[in-house]
């Protein structure tokens, strides 16, 4: 079977994306059933992949123009059929096209954004999502609540739908792992985690009420924030500034923006407790990481969290910040052995979720599609 994956993202890939592409692509070159993939990306990830895989960059044009280039150049590879894991459609005059939808934002949130053109891009990705699942032959949906919204909201068949849920690296304890320079030096030693673009749909400002409870029964507790803010989000994140300003919190909350994959590991390692505040998800790669990493984790009890978390996690009321409280102090007052039996829990449920797995499946959906 030869497999075109069309990465159509309008010029750029995020972290989480580049990672699915780099634990994914390689595994599925490796399966027997895969003659050969070409993998047209918007920029240069580096060969990610030899052998059974091509890559093709994808011009620096507008969308019409760059998929009128894909129109002429594609169906010249003859592809048994055309896998674009962004929930676009393009017509490939009657080959087979399999889509995957992974980010709700747009479909279940477009207008809780920071700025104007945001709201009009998440309309486009609306309309954009909705045509590609009317019109595809094959939907993965990455949890079990993005197919029930593709069923009940848009009327999708269901025998068109399958669930791939995306997959997670987990490793052991290692203490070879670097505290991160941005918290290198402070006086922090007990924290509570979060990461993830900063954004309105993220909540985080049920985070930083809860602060507002915790701050006197531990005196010694942080909050640490990892996550890019755009340009479009900085009104957002200057909007929680203020907030915990008002609260008398903004002493005990230390963003560092961006952090590495190695700096992600150390505060997934050393957290008391890692919090997910989402109003939206579809798959959450954060939380998956999270309990890869054995992390003591309160969640909204929001779909799709405690379809992922299951019983690893505290579950809260979203915009509930007493309760997100509450539920961080039961959290923090484990005891030794419920700490242990609640992150052994988390390890087990993360192996459930093998890159291998999301990649054979994958496979398995894509012929469901010829």
């Amino acid at each position: 079977m030869r497999i075109a994956i069309v990465n159509f993202t309008s010029g750029g890939l995020s972290g989480g994306y580049k990672k699915y592409l780099n634990r994914v692509v390689p595994l599925m070159a490796i399966d027997s059933r895969i003659e050969h993939l070409d993998v047209f990306i918007p920029i240069e990830i580096g060969q990610i992949s030899k052998g059974k895989v091509r890559w093709h960059l994808l011009p620096k044009w507008n969308d019409i123009k760059v998929a009128s280039w894909l129109k002429s150049h594609l169906p010249k590879l003859n592809p048994d059929v055309v896998f674009i894991p962004t929930a676009r459609w393009i017509n490939f005059n009657g080959i087979p096209i399999v889509i995957m939808v992974r980010n709700m934002e747009p479909l279940l949130v477009p207008f809780k954004v920071s700025s104007i053109k945001e709201c009009l891009k998440n309309i486009g990705r609306y309309v954009s999502a909705l045509k590609a699942c009317k019109r595809a032959n094959r939907i993965i949906a990455v949890s079990n609540h993005v197919r029930e919204f593709l069923i009940k909201k848009w009327r999708i068949n269901p025998h068109r739908i399958g669930i791939v849920y995306h997959g997670v690296d987990v490793s052991e304890k290692s203490s070879d792992i670097l505290i991160p320079e941005s918290i290198n030096g402070t006086k922090i030693s007990r924290f509570i985690f979060t990461a993830g673009s900063i954004r309105p749909a993220r909540g985080l400002e049920d985070l930083i009420k809860a602060m507002k409870y915790l701050k006197d029964m531990y005196p010694d507790l942080y909050l640490i924030i990892a996550g890019k803010t755009s340009h479009e989000t900085e009104l957002y994140k200057h909007h929680l500034n203020k907030l915990s300003i008002k609260l008398g919190v903004r002493e005990r909350i230390l963003w560092v923006g961006h952090l590495n994959e190695n700096e992600m590991i150390w505060c997934y390692q050393n957290c008391s407790t890692f919090v997910m505040t989402s109003r939206v998800e579809a798959c959450p790669n954060i939380a998956l990481e999270a309990m890869s990493h054995g992390c003591i984790s309160v969640s909204t009890d929001n779909p799709p969290m405690p379809e992922i978390l299951s019983d690893s996690a505290f579950y809260y009321n979203a915009g509930n910040s007493s309760h997100l409280a509450e539920q961080i102090s039961l959290a923090l007052n484990l005891s030794e052995e419920e700490r242990k039996n609640k992150r052994d829990e988390s390890l087990t449920i993360a192996k459930r979720f093998t890159w291998e797995r999301t990649a054979h499946l994958t496979i398995d959906q894509i012929v469901q599609s010829l």
